[in-house]
């Protein structure tokens, strides 16, 4: 059977939601700081900086740079950014570094 012309394409080309775009734009403009405080987090999407870290480490994992419109060097040091604090929270080491 051929496949109709109205089906969407199984590749997306854009973030599906804004949701997820403003995740990643409000990431990347909080990245060069070392991140947005967990009170920033809360007062822009109210949640909490674990469930916004979740969120935000499954979109960069999802969409290519492009998609996105980050640089691939931003968009490689995001996830690992994101992802590292994820892997310490679950640790149970909820320590940041302290200037």
């Amino acid at each position: 059977m051929k496949p109709s012309s109205t089906c969407p394409s199984p590749v997306r080309t854009t973030p599906h939601s804004r949701e997820t775009f403003d995740l990643v734009n409000f990431a990347a403009k909080w990245h060069p700081y070392g991140g947005a405080s967990a009170e920033e987090i809360m007062v822009t999407f109210g949640l909490t900086p674990e469930l916004y870290e979740l969120r935000l480490g499954h979109a960069l994992d999802f969409y290519r740079s492009e998609q996105l419109h980050l640089s691939q060097e931003l968009h490689r040091n995001m996830g690992s950014f994101c992802w590292k604090r994820v892997e310490r929270r679950e640790r149970g080491c909820t320590r940041t570094a302290t200037p």
